[in-house]
């Protein structure tokens, strides 16, 4: 591939008294992303920068031997460029300052895509992967999320972003599951807040997701089955509006104490403080409670799922539990909420 020049080769860094920044590192990664990517020493691709590259005594880019060198990168890339402590780790956490988006100089191939490239994930789960470093800024909830995977390209939402040791992100797929062929995960050139786009331009025409009970564990993996489990949905704005139809064949060890959660909505509900949606049971059927009771439910500041109450005219309102939802009960509930 043809090579252009950096726009930085031959740059002497300082620091604010005018010093060379002597042994610094000079992390070279794909534009917005923290994934490295390989530049050359010469025009002709042949010989490859370290990354990061050690900067001389004169805080020039050097080539290992404390000589200046020329820093290439391949046409129609972007990269960019993180100047770090020379006792910074790798990658660094501590950074003097960074460039993005650098095209090569006289470059007219770049073009931007819609996913920006991040570091290569790990594989957790069908929902759930990890990242090196602190992520979380832009792994964001409510980003989109695409993904490579042995099944294909897979289209997400991100619904946790936390670090610890290392970024922990947990989706809502739109159709399909991770799987462990994992191997580039890229969000949304889009952030979920602030958005150059108006929030009421984005509108989607009617999508899938895939809801399910759970009890307060919030788990998946206790044995549920059912004959059908289709979740819809529509956004316009800031507005989720969503129609479920969950009949269900088995709780398998869901506690039956526990209220009835609905889980796997689109997209997380809004963290504004003491925000709640109230939903719509418009039917439902095989349930155990007591006759001319009706089912409630709602979603709570910051949550992706719904929870059930049981009310009737004697007692009030008390939790919809999973011993009265049943192993056969039947759901169709339809509502909207904010994001």
């Amino acid at each position: 591939m043809a090579q252009k020049i950096n726009p930085f080769s031959g740059r002497q860094f300082l620091d604010a008294n005018g010093d060379p920044y002597s042994g610094a590192q000079l992390f070279i990664y794909s534009a917005g992303s923290s994934t490295k990517i390989t530049t050359t020493k010469d025009s002709a691709g042949s010989s490859n920068h370290a990354n990061p590259i050690i900067l001389n005594s004169r805080g020039e880019p050097g080539d290992g031997a404390g000589a200046s060198q020329a820093i290439w990168q391949s046409e129609g890339v972007s990269v960019k460029l993180v100047l770090a402590p020379s006792t910074d780790t790798d990658p660094p956490v501590a950074a003097i300052s960074s460039w993005d988006n650098i095209s090569g100089i006289n470059d007219t191939t770049v073009t931007i895509d819609q996913w920006i490239a991040g570091p290569n994930p790990t594989y957790v789960d069908a929902t759930s992967f990890t990242l090196v470093g602190d992520q979380t800024s832009d792994f964001h909830v409510n980003r989109r999320l695409k993904t490579s995977n042995t099944s294909g390209s897979i289209y997400s939402t991100i619904i946790s972003s936390a670090y610890t040791t290392l970024t922990t992100i947990t989706v809502i797929n739109d159709s399909g599951t991770l799987d462990s062929g994992l191997s580039a995960a890229s969000y949304g050139i889009n952030t979920a807040t602030n958005q150059s786009i108006s929030s009421y331009a984005v509108t989607s025409l009617l999508e899938t997701f895939t809801p399910t009970v759970q009890d307060s564990s919030l788990s998946d993996a206790e044995g549920q089955t059912y004959t059908t489990q289709k979740g819809f949905y529509t956004r316009i704005a800031n507005r989720i509006f969503f129609d479920i139809t969950l009949d269900v064949s088995s709780l398998g060890t869901l506690a039956a104490a526990s209220s009835v959660r609905v889980a796997n909505l689109p997209l997380a509900s809004t963290s504004t403080t003491d925000y709640n949606s109230s939903i719509s049971v418009g039917f439902g059927d095989n349930f155990s409670f007591t006759a001319g009771s009706s089912v409630t439910g709602t979603i709570a500041a910051g949550n992706s799922y719904i929870t059930l109450f049981d009310w009737d005219s004697t007692s009030g309102v008390s939790p919809f539990i999973l011993s009265q939802l049943g192993g056969t009960g039947i759901l169709r509930i339809s509502g909207n909420y904010a994001v």
